[in-house]
């Protein structure tokens, strides 16, 4: 894929998905949220619900990462596009609404990215007009707190239901990804944007110099996170 005015799927790709279902936690004046759950209350617990069809956790923490070059914005613009838009992915059922991209690499690329979509899979170029939103720079949760971000999410009529952060590299600006207390500073950031939105957070993040190794710097993430998406 190229950012020239091409962009396709491969139709057989594999997904090395991992979905956590967390145990809502209900906070109350007179409840402690240290609630004890019994084996019958968990059977009850709702199942989790999807943004993609067993890609995307509503509300979740999602990763993709991979090398430089090797597609991985081009997969979180692809899974945005589709959302925003409500065209399946890959013949998978996707649940519409507003997406916001926080785009800290590559901008100059965006608007032949987002014209190559249209082109390949939207019949009708004007259906994502609206529920796409972009974001020339992201937040950087060493220097600063989410606020202002918050605050400009007051510009749309619904709330997003996508939030995607390309790349923690740059959002992560003075910080050391290598430490469990910067990239923490991230993952707790994240953490409280989808306890405001009730978005899923979308995170863009490099492999090591060995991508068999898997993400780059700490496990932080890893530990945290609810789906990882590896692009080789």
């Amino acid at each position: 894929m190229t950012s020239e005015g091409f962009f396709s799927r491969s139709e057989d790709f594999e997904f090395g998905t991992q979905f956590k279902s967390e145990i809502p936690v209900e906070e109350s004046k007179n409840e402690s949220r240290f609630r004890l759950y019994t084996t019958e209350e968990i059977a009850k617990i709702p199942k989790p619900t999807w943004l993609i069809e067993n890609v995307l956790p509503e509300a979740g923490l999602v990763c993709t990462y991979g090398p430089p070059g090797c597609g991985k914005s081009f997969l979180a613009l692809d899974l945005s596009l589709s959302i925003g838009s409500g065209i399946k992915w890959c013949d998978r059922n996707v649940k519409q609404g507003n997406v916001v991209y926080l785009l800290g690499e590559g901008s100059f690329g965006l608007s032949n990215r987002i014209a190559a979509w249209k082109s390949q899979f939207a019949s009708d170029p004007e259906i994502i007009s609206h529920g796409f939103h972009a974001c020339l720079n992201v937040i950087e949760f060493k220097r600063e707190r989410e606020t202002k971000f918050l605050d400009a999410l007051g510009a749309l009529t619904e709330k997003p239901r996508l939030i995607v952060i390309d790349t923690i590299a740059r959002s992560l600006v003075g910080g050391d990804e290598n430490s469990a207390g910067d990239m923490g500073l991230v993952v707790e950031g994240c953490d409280r944007i989808r306890k405001t939105t009730g978005a899923c957070l979308f995170l863009v993040h490099h492999t090591g110099k060995d991508p068999e190794k898997g993400m780059r710097g700490s496990t932080a993430l890893r530990g945290a996170g609810d789906t990882f998406i590896m692009v080789s």
